[in-house]
């Protein structure tokens, strides 16, 4: 048969299970402090994780926006092309020839044809033809 055995504290050792108590008890008051800490902590971490995601997100759609700013932009200039000049140097059998664009032969300077010249004669003919063309593009748009 098992005889009764009474715990510490009825045998008079109080003096060593009140430390133990107290400790205990003092220990969950640290720990309700440590536990509201991390919760304060992790409030922090949150909202700063927020304003990060936040400020993020705006700067991507600042920079959505400006990329369809240029897609729009790219567009309008594809729909609108510049406008291509009358005349075209090209490379033909006999040298180097300043075409027109709008008659389909060689371009005319005065008496003669633009036609089996040097690469630079060229250049010079039809930056000469070019200048005219704007010249007589500005002043038909200035009578109107």
């Amino acid at each position: 048969m098992r005889t009764y055995r009474p715990s510490p504290l009825r045998r008079g050792r109080t003096w060593l299970a009140l430390p133990l108590l107290l400790g205990v008890l003092g220990g969950c008051d640290r720990a309700a402090t440590r536990l509201a800490d991390a919760a304060e902590s992790t409030r922090r971490a949150t909202e700063h994780a927020a304003a990060d995601s936040e400020a993020a997100s705006e700067a991507r759609e600042a920079q959505i926006l400006a990329d369809a700013a240029a897609i729009a932009e790219q567009a309008a200039a594809k729909a609108n092309p510049p406008e291509q000049s009358r005349y075209v140097m090209r490379k033909d059998l006999t040298g180097w020839a300043v075409y027109d664009r709008v008659t389909r032969q060689p371009a005319v300077m005065g008496p003669k044809v633009q036609a089996g010249l040097t690469q630079e004669s060229a250049y010079e003919a039809f930056a000469q033809l070019r200048q005219a063309e704007v010249e007589n593009k500005r002043l038909l748009d200035m009578r109107r």
